[in-house]
């Protein structure tokens, strides 16, 4: 009598089979020993699917909370009615954190001065920005093409030295 020990690809044990010499039952015999091979492959199989599916069902990363539920002290709805009144995100946060729309309903508190000189610094910077830039040097705004024609030659070295 032989006895053979085999292992799957994972390295864990299936079964030991016996595989007799002497001719008879062997049939029956190698038929019992793969069935406790499968038996085992399955059993393996199983409880891996269980580990598995304990894994799926724990999650993966914490839920994702609305935006200001982490902030201590902010107002959901008051936060929600200043930006449907076009407040942008950090002019609410800082409006709800400074005493709420109190603090904006007196015209001379901390938050509206502040809400109101930053409104009007990115009204003057946007106004800037579209102020069209012709590319031309001081002299080309100053005087007009036809003036700088009508110029003697003296009067430009006049202009052009000034310049510099």
């Amino acid at each position: 009598m032989t006895e053979i020990e085999k292992t799957d690809a994972e390295g864990q044990e299936d079964i030991d089979l016996t595989i007799f010499d002497d001719g008879a039952d062997v049939d029956a015999e190698k038929a019992v020993a793969e069935a406790k091979k499968w038996k085992a492959i399955a059993e393996r199989k199983s409880k891996k699917l269980d580990e598995l599916q304990k894994q799926a069902t724990k999650p993966q990363s914490p839920e994702v909370q609305p935006e200001k539920a982490d902030k201590p002290g902010i107002d959901e709805d008051e936060y929600r009615e200043l930006r449907l009144d076009g407040y942008s995100k950090e002019e609410a946060e800082f409006i709800l954190a400074n005493g709420g729309r109190q603090a904006l309903s007196d015209a001379e508190s901390f938050a509206a001065a502040a809400i109101s000189a930053k409104r009007e610094k990115q009204r003057a910077l946007e106004e800037a920005s579209k102020v069209p830039d012709t590319g031309g040097s001081d002299i080309e705004r100053k005087y007009t093409k036809a003036q700088l024609d009508a110029m003697s030659a003296e009067e430009l070295e006049k202009v052009l030295s000034s310049q510099s």
